[in-house]
């Protein structure tokens, strides 16, 4: 199958974008006390993760819809996951 972006492809790239550049605007204030690391852990790994996932069902699954259809229902599931507080 050609390379196109897919839907976990794109939410992969947004979450390292995001979290790595809100860890590198956590390191520069003057009372930093360290979280950027901890950031760049939490949520730039599943980030690399997905593009991981992302590039075996390409590999492996010819249909693109097929493809965007499973890794929606990643996204869905990891966001949900990712929302709910605990208290």
């Amino acid at each position: 199958m050609k390379y196109r972006p897919t839907v976990l492809n794109i939410a992969s790239a947004i979450v390292i974008l995001y979290f790595a550049i809100g860890a590198i605007i956590e390191e520069t204030k003057p009372d930093a006390q360290g979280w950027g690391f901890l950031l760049i852990i939490i949520f730039v790994v599943p980030g690399i993760i997905g593009l991981v996932i992302d590039g075996v069902l390409q590999k492996y699954i010819k249909s693109y819809w097929v493809i965007n259809g499973i890794e929606l229902a990643i996204v869905v599931v990891w966001i949900l996951i990712m929302s709910q507080r605990v208290y």
